[in-house]
């Protein structure tokens, strides 16, 4: 599969080179590790938008064991 910037009409080079090479120098996360006890709390902060997967690979890759641990993990609840 070709790269989207290589797609015509897709990206405006000239519009979009900072995008572009951003992504070619710093890609997307595709996956994290998570503690059980977050698995709630990420699937619900994920599914109501309230954080994106970004930033949660973020947090995870940031953690000594590449793990994202419940206490990184955005909440919603002011108890926890």
């Amino acid at each position: 599969m070709e790269p989207v910037e290589d797609r015509p009409g897709n990206l405006d080079p000239a519009y979009y080179q900072d995008l572009i090479d951003r992504l070619r120098t710093d890609p997307p996360a595709r996956e994290f590790h998570l503690a059980p006890a977050a698995v709630d709390t990420v699937h619900g902060n994920l599914l109501i938008a309230n954080t994106d997967f970004d930033e949660l690979a973020r947090r995870a890759a940031e953690s000594p064991d590449g793990v994202l641990p419940p206490t990184a993990a955005p909440t919603t609840d002011p108890d926890r």
